[in-house]
């Protein structure tokens, strides 16, 4: 049977001094397998950019997404560093009650930079990565981000407009997506994306 899942159905787990908001499909369903995956979102992103994933999978497999901590509906601390998103995620599955050689990690973009990092220190089943880098490289956005104040750049690449519709369309999506899911993509992240406080960007 179709299951439409509710990422509205979430919680709130302490971790390292945060409170990542976290989806946990055992909480709807027993499994057989002992298989889990675990999705880390890009930047900027939020849990629901994995709705269609995890309403596939959650049927077959235990399945646990978060908003990583500055993102979504999670702590915004004023300062982060990779460390801090490995010891999150180390923190909140053993919080959860998940062994790493358990785990299917699933990064997107940043999230697979952590993904695999974590994938180096710690032995788990397997390693996805979607849109990841191995080495981080600065481009244009960034120095503006860095570098102008946030009264400029917020309005210019972090709230509906048309370039940032043609940017958002360009950078992240293929000519060949439909016009349909890219529309839906911006009322999922629109006002998350307009909220999010400046500092959080700077982090990126």
């Amino acid at each position: 049977m179709w299951y439409r899942v509710s990422l509205d159905s979430t919680f709130y787990v302490d971790v390292n001094g945060v409170k990542p908001n976290v989806y946990d499909s055992i909480r709807e369903k027993s499994y057989n397998s002992k298989t889990i995956l675990v999705f880390l979102h890009g930047s900027p992103g939020q849990i629901s950019n994995w709705k269609y994933l995890v309403e596939y999978f959650r049927e077959y497999y235990r399945v646990i997404a978060y908003d990583l901590r500055g993102y979504g509906e999670s702590s915004k601390p004023e300062r982060v560093s990779l460390e801090d998103y490995l010891s999150d995620n180390k923190c909140l599955l053993e919080k959860l009650g998940v062994r790493d050689n358990d785990v299917v990690l699933i990064g997107h973009s940043f999230g697979g930079v952590v993904a695999q990092e974590y994938a180096a220190r710690y032995s788990i089943a397997s390693l996805v990565l979607i849109g990841s880098l191995t080495r981080f490289k600065p481009d244009i956005i960034d120095y503006i981000v860095w570098y102008l104040p946030s009264l400029f750049w917020r309005k210019l690449f972090f709230t509906e407009n048309i370039l940032a519709r043609k940017m958002y369309r360009k950078i992240f999506f293929s000519n060949k997506t439909p016009d349909s899911v890219y529309e839906e993509f911006i009322r999922d992240n629109k006002g998350y994306l307009e909220n999010l406080p400046p500092h959080v960007f700077l982090g990126i």
